[in-house]
């Protein structure tokens, strides 16, 4: 299965710190580890809550078998759909991730809503 998180500067630093091959812990405030299911809402979600800050839509591709364990999650109409994960199950998580994380769009304050910054899908690297 593919699943997308907008992430901001410092998580998207972490995710390169490790090779691009895992998320960073939840912090104790974060209870909840949300997966994104289609890149579309990932996206709204990144102009909701990242106006003023630079925003990266990663995405990666997780088990199956593994992934099956957690059910839908319908936020909204039918395209806004998540996993939710409880914030101890990250590293776990991460152990079932196919491949690397990947960039797969910036979305940068001053671009917002005109011309945001697209990328094909690519390692997760700085520019």
């Amino acid at each position: 299965m593919t699943l997308y998180r907008p992430v901001g500067e410092v998580e998207y630093r972490q995710i390169v710190a490790s090779g691009n091959r895992r998320f960073p812990p939840r912090g104790e405030q974060q209870p909840i580890f949300h997966l994104i299911l289609q890149q579309s809402f990932a996206e709204e979600i990144a102009q909701a809550w990242w106006e003023q800050e630079i925003c990266h839509i990663v995405c990666c591709y997780i088990d199956d078998a593994y992934i099956s364990a957690f059910p839908v999650q319908n936020v909204g109409d039918k395209h806004r759909r998540e996993l939710w994960l409880p914030s101890e199950e990250v590293p776990i998580f991460n152990d079932h991730i196919l491949g690397e994380i990947t960039l797969v769009k910036t979305i940068r304050p001053e671009k917002r809503d005109l011309h945001e910054q697209s990328t094909q899908p690519r390692k997760a690297a700085f520019v």
